[in-house]
């Protein structure tokens, strides 16, 4: 094993180097969830505004790297993205305005339980899509329980109650 990690010193496939560093953020953000809750209501309720703010920036780099517009097409783009570099498995079920997101793998999940998908994931993926346009909405279907990650929807209109 030694020598596996003397080679990987030298050259590391994206993948591993992905998965690394998908680990340590998940881990980190587990953490801080789990730090911030024992101190206060309101230390967590910054995190969760930083994490929005974070998916709100996100959000302006994918538009400015990748030429991504302001369209549902593309905010479900980089949801698609982000899934997917946060090293998560998913599939997509498509309905009327609304594009559902079914997580059958994540990190977050795994590193710090459902507390830190409400606390992290939840407000990083509303910012995102604020990002693309406060028209679009987020719901969650199903919170993660468990092992069992949740199910979130991109919509194509803000539900009148947020």
């Amino acid at each position: 094993m030694r020598l596996l990690a003397r080679l990987l010193l030298l050259w590391a496939p994206g993948g591993v180097r992905a998965r690394a560093a998908g680990e340590m953020s998940a881990d980190l953000n587990a953490l801080v969830v789990e730090k911030l809750s024992a101190a206060s209501a309101e230390c967590l309720a910054t995190y969760r505004e930083a994490a929005f703010e974070a998916g709100r920036r996100a959000a302006g780099r994918l538009q400015s790297r990748l030429g991504l517009a302001r369209t549902f097409k593309d905010c479900e783009l980089a949801w698609r993205l982000v899934t997917k570099f946060s090293g998560m498995s998913f599939y997509v079920e498509k309905e009327n305005a609304r594009s559902v997101f079914v997580h059958t793998k994540c990190p977050v999940l795994e590193a710090g339980g459902p507390e830190t998908c409400r606390n992290f994931c939840r407000p990083f993926v509303e910012g995102l899509t604020a990002g693309f346009s406060p028209d679009f909405g987020v719901e969650v279907l199903e919170e993660a329980r468990g092992a069992r990650p949740c199910r979130k929807a991109l919509l194509l209109e803000r539900p009148d109650d947020d």
